[in-house]
C-alpha cells in the first residue's frame, strides 16, 4: 500500500472532526456533518439514491440531536468504521477504494458535503 493511503495517527473530536496524519505527512481533517452525507453504507447510499428521486424524502436516523462519534475503529490497515451516536454504525471508510480521494480533500467529498444538503431540500 502506498504511504499516501496509510493513516500514521488518526485523531477523533467526537463532537467536530476526524483528523488523519498520513504516512507521507499530509494532515487532513474532516467535519462530522460531511463523513456522515458522504456515508459508504449501502443503507445510506440507497438514501442519496432514492432522495434523487423524489421530491419528498423523510430522514433517517436522529436528527434531533447533535450529530457526534461514539467511537472510531481501524479496520484492518484498509479502512476505518465510524460509529455515530444515534446509533448508525455501518459505514466503513476505505482508504484505498475510493473513498481516500475524498479523505485526501479532493473536490468531489467537498462537493457532495455542499450539493448534498441542498438536493435534500428539493
Amino acid at each position: 500500500m502506498e504511504a499516501s493511503v496509510i493513516p500514521a495517527k488518526v485523531d477523533v473530536k467526537k463532537d467536530k472532526s476526524l483528523t488523519i496524519v498520513w504516512a507521507d505527512g499530509v494532515t487532513s481533517s474532516f467535519d462530522l456533518a460531511m463523513l456522515r452525507c458522504v456515508c459508504p453504507c449501502a443503507k445510506c447510499k440507497e438514501e442519496r439514491t432514492q432522495s434523487k428521486k423524489s421530491l419528498l424524502r423523510v430522514l433517517p436516523g436522529n436528527y434531533t440531536d447533535d450529530l457526534k462519534l461514539a467511537a472510531a475503529e481501524l479496520v484492518g490497515n484498509y479502512a476505518i468504521r465510524l460509529i455515530w451516536t444515534d446509533g448508525h454504525d455501518l459505514g466503513i471508510y476505505s482508504f484505498v477504494f475510493g473513498f481516500v480521494d475524498t479523505l485526501k480533500g479532493l473536490m468531489v467529498g467537498v462537493l457532495i458535503a455542499l450539493v448534498y444538503p441542498l438536493m435534500v431540500a428539493i
